[in-house]
């Protein structure tokens, strides 16, 4: 009993598997075949040829065997062919095939890719009149004689050995503005039944944005039913139905979008550092060696996140030159904010700007920043005038800045800062005066 038992099982077994594998799913694919292709000779050789790259002799340059995965430059061209097949699982005759293209994959999608995948447009092209739709169309040097540049590069080439109704009497259409290829049989009776290989059912072609990178899927449309489809004899879909589509893959880094306003720095722009460059001894030089920027985050401009900037964002120049450059060391991004920090301090008495070079922006965008000790009033100049403008600050006449008020960097707005500004104009201990002295020029980024 206990053999007897195990056999059984594996009868069962087998039967659920074999039911399982009756019923396989029809399939729309869709491959691509060519990449900038030029026809250098045959029945399709000439202008035709070079400007919708499709050939149908094998004299083309630029073949590629059929595949449903390619990497690809910007700019290229890409020849993508639609097949079908499959459809014939329970015996059916197929009289209706429609295939609908997901033009919203055609556009990137942030982070992940971005630029897009552009239908190649002008003329119809055509080799036959059956391929010009119009009533009034004719096919003319290789191209439909009516007026319609909506998209040049998708068609469907009924003459072709391996076209899915070859010889068939039936009616075609191209949609070029959902990019949708369909044909039904007149007669349904003289619908094919078939099992692979597949059969060609449409073309369309599509160039490469020059901004474009990452990864796209053409891929069908199957938001309904009728969108993509294959109908039997009785006209009724035939299912169950999948789309299996190309990826295309752009070899090319796309720039983030967004985070390109600047909505403040710290310090802000021309700012002017008017504490003490050292201490009284010339011990602890200090100044400013990092920048704080703060970019726009709303819907209009949107920075939620900084962690994509580099160094290479950001460049440095002082005004007027010195010998010693100033470079970006280092950027740490927190949220939409991204601290810039300097392979030293900014220099005494002139300009330190940093230019700011975002993924899109209207223009690079520079803030300035300056060092002149004892300028309380960030005029440009340092003198006795700094000493009423900080008692102004500390009775709280005026709103300072700590880089105004602090003179000693007790890290407080306090009364023995007006001491240390007295020392700074009048270079008590170590200091130089600094009494009239101004900045050589004024604010590059005002």
């Amino acid at each position: 009993m206990k053999s007897f038992s195990c056999c059984l099982s594996l009868v069962f077994l087998s039967v659920w598997v074999l039911g399982a594998g009756e019923n396989p799913p029809a399939v729309f694919s869709v491959v691509a075949v060519r990449i900038n292709a030029a026809c250098v000779g045959g029945a399709d050789a000439g202008e035709h040829c070079n400007r919708d790259i499709d050939c149908s002799s094998n004299d083309c340059g630029g073949s590629i065997a059929p595949t449903n995965s390619i990497t690809v430059n910007r700019g290229d061209k890409i020849q993508c062919e639609v097949f079908a097949s499959d459809w014939s699982a329970k015996g059916q005759q197929l009289t209706v095939v429609q295939y609908t293209f997901d033009t919203a994959k055609f556009q990137g999608e942030p982070p992940a890719s971005c630029g897009a995948l552009i239908p190649l447009r002008g003329p119809r092209s055509c080799v036959s009149d059956l391929e010009c739709t119009d009533a009034t169309a004719a096919c003319v040097d290789g191209f439909c004689d009516v007026f319609d540049d909506r998209a040049g590069g998708a068609f469907m080439r009924l003459g072709r050995p391996d076209y899915v109704f070859v010889d068939l009497g039936q009616f075609p259409a191209t949609d070029f503005t959902n990019y949708r290829f369909a044909a039904t049989l007149f007669n349904p009776n003289d619908g094919p039944v078939y099992v692979p290989p597949p059969k060609y059912v449409g073309t369309l072609i599509l160039t490469v944005s020059d901004d474009a990178g990452g990864v796209f899927t053409v891929d069908g449309n199957t938001t309904t039913q009728y969108e993509t489809h294959m109908l039997d004899f009785d006209r009724a879909f035939i299912l169950p139905l999948v789309t299996e589509p190309l990826t295309i893959n752009v070899d090319d880094i796309c720039e983030p979008d967004g985070c390109e306003v600047i909505e403040s720095t710290y310090p802000p722009n021309c700012a002017l550092d008017a504490r003490q460059p050292s201490r009284p001894d010339g011990t602890q030089r200090r100044a400013w060696n990092s920048i704080e920027f703060t970019f726009e985050d709303t819907k209009a401009n949107p920075c939620p996140d900084t962690s994509f900037m580099t160094t290479d964002y950001f460049s440095v120049r002082v005004v007027p030159s010195e010998p010693l450059p100033i470079a970006v060391s280092s950027v740490t991004p927190n949220g939409n904010k991204i601290t810039v920090t300097l392979s030293r301090g900014i220099a005494l008495q002139k300009w330190t700007c940093v230019t700011y070079h975002g993924p899109d922006p209207s223009g690079d965008q520079e803030r300035c920043f300056g060092h002149l000790p004892a300028d309380v009033s960030n005029d440009g100049t340092s003198g006795p005038s700094d000493i009423l403008w900080l008692i102004d600050c500390l009775n709280g006449v005026r709103l300072c800045r700590d880089y105004q008020c602090d003179a000693d960097r007790s890290e407080l707005c306090a009364p023995p800062d007006i001491n240390r500004v007295i020392d700074l104009l009048n270079g008590a201990g170590q200091y130089d005066p600094w009494l009239n002295e101004s900045m050589p020029r004024a604010c590059p980024s005002q």
